[in-house]
């Protein structure tokens, strides 16, 4: 049986524009191979898609076969969220995760993780994980203030507040609060001990490793 593959499209600069590489992937090592192939050969930015089965497609007949598995949502927020890492540790920017929502897709869709906010769930992701790895060691019995641009408060908080009861439960004395002069994408946390902080791109380049 198949399992969920996933397409990436890397638009990388040419003489007059920009030349467009599909690649796909069955698993994580193939993924971020394919990811690898993209940012060597000079992407601008990328588009990362998980496969949708489609009615009226050759995918939805080896489904419907028993042939083709897709995977799970949360595999693919977690999958992408990996691809995601990779791209912003090399300064590529991702455009867009998933495809586009649509009155039509949504009646087309057979399976396959499809969300209307799949790029945010990725990123929220991508944040969660940011802000575990600035934590990792924090004594939950002691207070502490996890700082983060205004701007990443939706990715901090997390679809339907998820990423912060997830850090509230692990983390009861933390506070969460919004700051207007940190760079974009950095966290930062106060404790008793003092200050440490962790941008974006050095965590990305921390996961990547």
């Amino acid at each position: 049986m198949k399992r969920g593959a996933f397409a990436l499209y890397a638009a990388a600069a040419v003489a007059a524009g920009f030349a467009l590489i599909a690649c796909s992937a069955e698993a994580m090592e193939a993924a971020r191979a394919s990811l690898q192939q993209a940012l060597a050969a000079g992407a601008a930015l990328l588009r990362i898609y998980p496969t949708l089965v489609l009615r009226g497609t050759e995918l939805a007949a080896r489904y419907a076969a028993g042939c083709y598995q897709p995977q799970t949502l949360p595999e693919a927020v977690e999958l992408c969220a990996l691809l995601l890492a990779e791209a912003l540790a090399a300064g590529v920017p991702v455009t867009r995760l998933g495809l586009n929502p649509s009155p039509e897709l949504e009646a087309a869709l057979l399976a396959g993780p499809y969300h209307p906010a799949f790029g945010a769930l990725v990123r929220e992701k991508l944040k969660q994980w940011q802000a575990e790895a600035l934590l990792a060691g924090q004594d939950a019995a002691e207070p502490a203030m996890l700082r983060f641009p205004r701007q990443d408060l939706p990715l901090v908080f997390g679809h339907q507040r998820q990423g912060m009861l997830a850090l509230a439960k692990r983390w009861p004395q933390l506070a969460l609060l919004p700051d207007d002069h940190l760079p974009a994408g950095e966290l930062r946390l106060q404790t008793q001990a003092g200050e440490r902080c962790l941008p974006e791109r050095e965590f990305c380049q921390q996961l990547r490793a």
